[in-house]
């Protein structure tokens, strides 16, 4: 209930400024990009269909996506600074090298996504599912991850410093290699994590996680 409050609230101060979008149909976009157009910054494909589109290194800096369908879609190299993602669907969608910094994911469906090398510095991933996705390398810094899901997901040198997971789900994730003793941690659910040393079940957590955590085997 408090992060919908929450995001409502951020989403509408954020909106006072931003630039008027054009709005755009995946078939136009689709015509753009064969013409060798890449950059679709501030326009608005909310709710499209851009499922199984192939639109490696396209630009959607503060654009609209709000409950875009990227299913399988591939967006290695895209950029999508301070886009609105809102509910949007990116399972199984290949996402690796792509910018979200910034990014508005807020309950955002990323289960299975190939992420490797990605950035989301800063990104809004509030209520988002990552659960098994590859996310190896990826920079999360300062990223708010509360009430996520990250379950079975692929850490593996993850940069988590500074990003918060208030509430959120680690159950089985692989996070050898990631700096998650920096990370802000309250109520998080680590059960059977892989992490520095093996597979371990989480007798008890707290906020400062590296310092204070029994790992039972």
């Amino acid at each position: 209930m408090f992060s919908s409050i929450n995001h409502v609230f951020r989403f509408a101060t954020r909106s006072m400024f931003q630039p008027k979008r054009t709005v755009m149909t995946s078939q136009q976009l689709q015509n753009h990009y064969a013409q060798g157009h890449r950059d679709f910054s501030r326009v608005d494909l909310s709710g499209a269909d851009l499922s199984h589109l192939d639109l490696r290194d396209a630009i959607f800096c503060e654009s609209k996506l709000q409950g875009t369908n990227l299913n399988r879609a591939n967006l290695a190299g895209a950029n999508f600074h301070k886009a609105n993602l809102t509910a949007a669907q990116l399972t199984h969608t290949q996402l690796e090298r792509s910018n979200f910094a910034s990014a508005d994911l807020y309950r955002a469906d990323l289960r299975l996504a190939y992420a490797m090398g990605a950035n989301f510095y800063e990104a809004y991933l509030q209520g988002a599912n990552l659960s098994r996705g590859d996310f190896e390398q990826v920079n999360f810094s300062h990223a708010d991850m509360n009430w996520a899901n990250l379950s079975w997901a692929n850490f593996n040198s993850t940069n988590v410093h500074q990003a918060s997971l208030k509430e959120a789900n680690l159950s089985w994730a692989d996070l050898e290699g990631s700096n998650l003793p920096e990370a802000r941690t309250k109520r998080t659910t680590l059960t059977r994590i892989r992490w520095a040393w093996g597979t371990y079940p989480v007798e008890r957590i707290s906020v400062n996680f590296g310092f204070d955590v029994r790992l039972r085997q």
